[in-house]
């Protein structure tokens, strides 16, 4: 039954503070098994879900299919249903692509309302085995987090890929297995067919110990963060109290120099001089420009 598994993605929603009770939720769904169980414990928790599937038509009658289901599951869980239509073209860089695309579209109908993807631990693990694979640095322990601070969530991260299609089974829940998956054309494909396969078999707790190394260094980073923000303002105050900031002189300043330039001008400058001669403009030929810093003036200078 899928219960257990809805109690704890409450208890991640609750600890990593991703949604408020009963908030607006926009739920990404494809038909596949973790946003299948993405949409019922959403609904189950009682957040107010909506529903958006985006149509690639890459598979024919098979994403129709892919489709229906989805429709199917929102009219079950009476939870409204938006379908985005966003044929993609075969070729480099196939799922960068639809992506995209995806993003685009929730970004579209999401109208303020948090979105919510059906990302598990699994694809977690891969997504940082690949990154490592395919780029320097540490930003890979940084992917899939919780939450992206920009209005995307990950509720089903604590949850394995196997354990949902369980749950999904013990239940009578049905869902759709996109044949992509099974594609070793792809990058990803290859990661979690191959590589993610092998990295689990050199320790019993490989994996545990890679999402621990990611989450480690996340806390890292972000303190950090919080240490060169916090140096950042004191090296600002400090500044601040050694050197006042410049301010552009009063209006009453500015009279006083127009009427004394007035009453004193300056004689021509002969042409006879070198051109390299310096020309000072006479007070009060320049004035301020509103909001101007005192090196910027308007005005025939010269």
């Amino acid at each position: 039954m899928i219960d257990g598994l809805v109690a704890r993605v409450g208890t991640f929603i609750a600890r990593e503070r991703l949604l408020r009770p009963r908030q607006p939720v926009l739920a990404l769904a494809s038909g596949g098994a973790d946003s299948t169980l993405l949409v019922h414990a959403l609904v189950r928790l009682g957040f107010d879900v909506s529903v958006l599937h985006v149509a690639h038509a890459l598979r024919g009658e098979e994403s129709e299919r892919d489709a229906a289901a989805v429709l199917a599951l929102a009219e079950q869980l009476g939870v409204p249903c938006s379908r985005s239509e966003a044929p993609l073209a075969d070729g480099a860089d196939l799922e960068r692509r639809a992506r995209d695309l995806r993003r685009a579209a929730a970004d579209a109908l999401a109208d303020g309302r948090t979105i919510a993807t059906g990302h598990t631990r699994d694809d977690r693990v891969e997504t940082i085995l690949y990154r490592l694979a395919s780029s320097p640095g540490g930003s890979a322990f940084r992917a899939l987090p919780p939450s992206d601070g920009a209005g995307r969530v990950r509720p089903l991260l604590e949850l394995g890929r196997e354990e949902v299609r369980e749950a999904l089974a013990a239940s009578g829940i049905p869902w759709r297995d996109d044949s992509a998956n099974d594609d070793r054309r792809f990058a990803r494909v290859r990661t979690r067919l191959d590589l993610l396969p092998a990295f689990r078999s050199l320790h019993p707790a490989a994996e545990q110990n890679l999402l621990r190394t990611a989450a480690q260094l996340v806390d890292q980073h972000a303190v950090l963060d919080e240490a060169a923000g916090a140096l950042l303002v004191e090296t600002a105050r400090r500044s601040t109290r050694a050197r006042p900031l410049l301010r552009p002189p009063s209006s009453h300043a500015l009279r006083c120099g127009a009427s004394r330039g007035r009453r004193r001008r300056r004689p021509p400058v002969s042409s006879a001089r070198s051109s390299s001669a310096i020309v000072v403009p006479a007070p009060g030929a320049c004035r301020w420009a509103p909001g101007a810093s005192p090196s910027v003036a308007t005005g025939s200078c010269g």
